[in-house]
């Protein structure tokens, strides 16, 4: 049974530098095939609703006899979901833009949800997880509704009862969209203490939108030491990713891996061009002098008559 354990923790340690706290969504989380419904800009959302509830039910994923509100409908913004649609209003008020092929998700509930009735305030429905510094674990998501008028305060006393993480201790931070933050990186972020602060979570820097992940942490639980293995997973995850194949080193120019390249070294490599030239811009034509072999705009050229093709400055023509 031992030996059994152990290979369990050498197999969780090995993927340790490329565990994610929020992944970035993409395709294989919603269905192949999709439901088709004729809709139109004065359709209501109830209509919607029902309609699909009458195709989930054909297709066997609910029964009859099933609440039509466990379905939660959202707007599709590439593989996100994004803004939640709540009944009692119509398509045009509900939706953005409407459009043939407009992509809508559907989510299964467990439980039915009404929102104009449950809340009937403007807000968000958020993901929240814990990260536990001791054991550097993350819990599962568990969502919140955020009124757009709710303050800090409140919101870290909410999260407080919840997490049994007390408020003064309690930190706050919101995962970019696609980011793909790992867990190695969560002491790095920019952690927010907002016990006390009146501010609310729209006029703040939090301003969270629906189906965005923040973390949530006690800030004075220790921080466990990684052990060999973790450290060498994440070095191993970081070479892969940054590769010598990657975008930025494809180039000879400077990138964010690599220092700027000495001039002089480069006058040697990249002989100055027959017929001495300038920009107008000085920023360009600072970069043109330290990059000869890649002009940034057409007065680089000797031609007298070429046409200047510069951003910001367009010289008068010569007279002939």
């Amino acid at each position: 049974e031992n030996g059994g354990e152990g290979e369990k923790e050498t197999e969780e340690v090995s993927d340790f530098g490329g565990r994610v706290v929020s992944s970035s969504p993409t395709g294989e989380q919603f269905s192949d095939t999709p439901y088709h419904v004729v809709i139109n800009e004065r359709m209501t959302t109830d209509d919607l609703r029902a309609a699909i509830f009458a195709k989930l039910v054909a297709d066997g994923k609910l029964a009859e006899g099933d609440d039509m509100n466990r379905v939660r409908l959202r707007e599709k913004l590439s593989h996100r979901c994004t803004k939640v649609i709540r009944n009692g209003s119509t398509l045009r008020q509900a939706m953005h833009t409407i459009y043939d092929n407009r992509e809508i998700a559907i989510e299964l509930l467990q439980e039915p949800e009404e929102l104009e009735k449950t809340h009937p305030t403007a807000g968000q429905i958020v993901n929240f997880r814990r990260w536990h510094r001791s054991t550097w674990l993350v819990s599962d998501k568990f969502e919140l509704y955020l009124e757009q008028g709710m303050q800090l305060s409140k919101l870290c006393a909410t999260l407080s009862s919840m997490t049994k993480i007390p408020e003064p201790n309690l930190r706050i931070f919101k995962t970019a969209l696609y980011s793909n933050t790992k867990h190695h990186e969560l002491p790095t972020q920019k952690w927010r203490d907002f016990h006390g602060d009146l501010r609310t979570v729209v006029t703040a820097s939090l301003n969270p939108m629906d189906g965005d992940v923040l973390v949530v942490m006690d800030d004075t639980e220790p921080l466990r030491d990684l052990s060999e293995a973790e450290k060498e997973s994440i070095v191993t995850f970081k070479k892969k990713s940054y590769s010598n194949t990657s975008y930025y080193n494809r180039w000879p120019l400077p990138s964010p891996f690599t220092c700027w390249p000495d001039p002089a070294k480069l006058a040697r490599r990249y002989p100055a061009q027959p017929q001495p030239y300038s920009c107008p811009v000085p920023a360009l034509s600072r970069l043109a002098s330290l990059f000869p072999l890649y002009p940034l705009c057409t007065h680089a050229t000797p031609a007298p008559q070429a046409t200047c093709r510069c951003p910001r400055t367009r010289p008068k023509r010569r007279a002939t």
